[in-house]
């Protein structure tokens, strides 16, 4: 075992996954920082309206690229089992798939968001005023798509061997670079939108760089070599069973959010500021729940590769007990540094208390979010991937939909809105783990060494 691997089959099932879930919540919760100092740096030097173009694109970015960026989840679960099965000329047959694919993906949606964008922020109503900025900087950014998806694949791939620290190392390193790029092309050179999105396609580029050059010095079946690029089939078909499920999920979460946004938007400026605020603080806590599940995602995958059934009853354990400390402080502080957290944000008193009611639905139930990510994980590492995109997508999606069309115009308050979060995780919990547990069951001799 090679010391940036972890030994996922063997040893403390607890340390393994702390040791393997950190760097992946450092990885989450840089990400919202670096995001957030882009922010920053448009909306203090570039001024109002460049600040709105570039955070108005966000819906429509996310809604792009989710599908591909979910398939990364299929790489980290496909290439972890044959890990744990122990075939390894697939890995190398996998690894070399991924990446050609994520390339060849990212190529087409560049070529489609270019085209694309000018009408796509039309049909979304975007004003006269900032439909031109909007416009350049999504033509920009999405020149970023190709060394973008080939990083996820990439880091998905180092995952999936135990590997989180480098990835971790990798967004340190070109994060800072587009944060520096940020304040240089904005600050110095006096660009405005179209400086933020040039900083943010070089460090993707530089990511990717890293992750390509880190592969193509591995040893063993890790190691990638250009020459041999090409996709095995039957390989690129686990991958999509496993993946694109997950980015479907994705992309209905997404547009359950615009629905649920346009209820705030009713609530007027200052509802919409406090709600941002608090989505923005709620985001550090998505970041250490991700993090924990995508720890279990690959333990596991490996431990089912390997017929291991303890191993993965111990990892639904260790997790469940993880995520519910976590939740636990995620709740205390929500509690006695609510006002301080959106007040980050904000100074103004109305936009806080207006922020204070979605920090209280949200994170006090947070635990019922973080089970209910820790079953998708068991799900997928089982290989059940339609099954809780499925769930999700009704039992989440479905049931945020049906409350705000039924209650929201009856009960027209922030409250009967932000009441969607509880209620849509609650209930997807329990059915996900209702499966969990009779799949676990079914396939338990199967599972057992």
């Amino acid at each position: 075992m090679k010391k940036n691997e972890l030994d996922m089959l063997n040893g403390s099932i607890l340390k393994g996954i702390l040791t393997f879930s950190v760097p992946l919540i450092a990885t989450n919760i840089l990400q919202l920082l670096f995001n957030a100092m882009d922010v920053v740096v448009v909306g203090r030097f570039a001024g109002s309206e460049c600040l709105a173009a570039v955070t108005s694109t966000n819906h429509l970015i996310h809604l792009f690229i989710n599908l591909f960026t979910g398939m990364a989840i299929g790489v980290n679960v496909h290439i972890a089992r044959k890990i744990g099965e122990g075939k390894r000329e697939a890995i190398s047959k996998s690894l070399h798939t991924a990446i050609l694919f994520a390339f060849i993906c990212g190529i087409g949606l560049m070529i489609f968001g270019i085209c694309i964008s000018r009408t796509a922020l039309i049909y979304m109503n975007t004003p006269d005023n900032l439909i031109d900025l909007s416009t350049l900087y999504l033509k920009i950014y999405f020149i970023s798509m190709p060394p973008m998806l080939v990083y996820e694949f990439g880091s998905a791939a180092l995952r999936s061997k135990g590997d989180s620290k480098r990835p971790l190392f990798f967004l340190l390193l070109s994060g800072g670079i587009n944060v520096v790029l940020n304040i240089f092309l904005v600050v110095v050179f006096k660009m405005t939108v179209d400086g933020v999105a040039i900083a943010t396609v070089v460090s993707q580029f530089i990511s990717a760089f890293l992750v390509i050059n880190l592969l193509r010095n591995e040893e063993g079946d890790y190691a990638l070599s250009l020459s041999n690029l090409k996709i095995d089939w039957n390989s690129l078909k686990e991958i999509l069973i496993l993946g694109v499920p997950a980015g479907l999920q994705s992309t209905m979460f997404a547009i359950s959010n615009v629905v649920i946004q346009s209820s705030i938007n009713s609530f007027g400026s200052t509802m919409m500021s406090g709600c941002g605020a608090a989505s923005s603080v709620e985001g550090f806590a998505n970041g250490t729940v991700q993090g924990l599940a995508s720890g279990a995602l690959t333990y596991v995958s490996q431990n089912a590769g390997a017929k291991k059934y303890d191993r993965i009853i111990g990892t639904i354990k260790s997790t469940l007990l993880i995520m519910f400390i976590t939740c636990s402080g995620i709740a205390l502080i929500a509690y006695f540094f609510d006002r301080q957290l959106i007040g980050i944000y904000s100074t103004d008193q109305a936009v806080i208390d207006c922020g204070i009611i979605r920090i209280h639905f949200a994170l006090y139930s947070y635990i019922l979010y973080a089970v209910m990510q820790l079953a998708v994980s068991v799900l997928r590492g089982l290989k059940y991937s339609i099954i809780p995109t499925v769930t999700m997508m009704l039992g989440v999606c479905g049931t945020r939909l049906l409350w705000i069309y039924a209650m929201f115009d009856r009960y027209r308050k922030i409250e009967t809105v932000m009441f969607t979060y509880p209620l849509s995780w609650g209930i997807t919990m329990v059915v996900l783990w209702i499966f969990v547990i009779i799949l676990l069951r079914k396939n338990k001799e199967a599972l057992s060494s």
